[in-house]
């Protein structure tokens, strides 16, 4: 009897000593981050803000909020002594991808990869091989990565010969740069055995080509500035009988003022060749109206009984074209 008594002493004293030694930690979060999910040492402890009891030594305090694949975090490592309480005030992150979002995007990629590797993609065949060789995405699966390799440079090699069987025909056509490629390509052996003979013969023919193209090119432009130059010759000989063809005009003193509108239209200056463009097209009009307004002042008294009315003074503006008003 003595002994169990000693016994439940022995348990209320280590309770005791166990309680002592805890500590309050009042975590506090404002605003946005109020709500967040706590956690002591990865273990969830409610809803911030609250006051936690912890033992004395080394605390990680971690806080979150989870939306979706993305979440918000707070993460403080505390060292806690034995009675001494202590005030945290939690500020969470900019939203990033949780690791389990992250893993559902890696696998929704994956997917697609694969998807491009078996219509033949070959960027997405080594993608795809260095995932399951990985893991990242997909279940880790060395077989299928050494499979995909496999596949990877059999699909190469093929796009390899195709694009040589382009080139060699391109080069037979006679195209320069297609020539010297092939040249290259024998000089240093890629994508054919290295033949320096059949270098020396290709380079030859590509540099003949590009030679004769060269002089192609310059019998062309040689042709576009002949063009060029009998175009000008041309408009300088019409220009120059068109003058002659109005001197006699320009230097008749009763030339007629159309016939002095056309030559001034002929030899102005290209600035200014708009404006007497619209006179022309406007001079009929404008002739027209002018005759008119003569008319009236001759068979209407009030021209002569008002000789400064506007129809008056429009008619004795240029007397010499009228023959009634003589």
């Amino acid at each position: 009897m003595r002994k169990a008594n000693h016994l439940i002493a022995a348990l209320l004293l280590a309770a005791s000593s166990a309680t002592e030694a805890s500590t309050i930690i009042r975590v506090k979060c404002e605003d946005g981050n109020a709500g967040a999910e706590v956690l002591v040492n990865g273990e969830p402890k409610g809803v911030c803000p609250m006051d936690l009891s912890v033992e004395a030594g080394v605390v990680q305090l971690q806080a979150q909020k989870i939306n979706g694949d993305y979440g918000q975090f707070f993460d403080k490592s505390l060292s806690v002594a034995e009675g001494v309480p202590q005030r945290v005030d939690v500020v969470l992150s900019a939203a990033r991808l949780t690791a389990e979002g992250q893993h559902r995007q890696e696998v929704a990629e994956a997917e697609q990869r694969l998807k491009a590797a078996e219509a033949g993609d070959l960027h997405a065949m080594e993608i795809i091989a260095g995932y399951y060789a990985s893991g990242r995405g997909v279940e880790r699966n060395a077989q299928k990565a050494a499979a995909w390799r496999a596949r990877l440079a059999t699909a190469t090699a093929l796009e390899e010969t195709q694009r040589l069987d382009a080139l060699k025909a391109r080069a037979a056509a006679g195209e320069a740069a297609a020539m010297l490629d092939l040249a290259a390509r024998y000089e240093s052996g890629i994508g054919v055995p290295r033949d320096l003979g059949q270098a020396r013969e290709w380079r030859a023919k590509g540099e003949a080509a590009a030679q004769s193209d060269r002089v192609r090119q310059e019998q062309l432009a040689r042709e576009n500035r002949e063009r060029e130059r009998q175009r000008k010759m041309k408009s300088i000989s019409f220009w120059r009988e068109a003058k002659k063809a109005m001197t006699p005009w320009r230097a008749a003193g009763g030339e007629s003022a159309a016939m002095a509108m056309i030559s001034s239209f002929i030899f102005a200056p290209t600035t200014i060749i708009p404006a007497v463009f619209v006179d022309l097209t406007n001079m009929p009009s404008v002739s027209t109206e002018r005759m008119k307004i003569q008319s009236e002042a001759v068979v209407r008294p009030s021209a002569w009984a008002h000789p400064d009315s506007m129809i008056a003074r429009s008619a004795r503006r240029n007397p010499s074209d009228s023959v009634v008003m003589r």
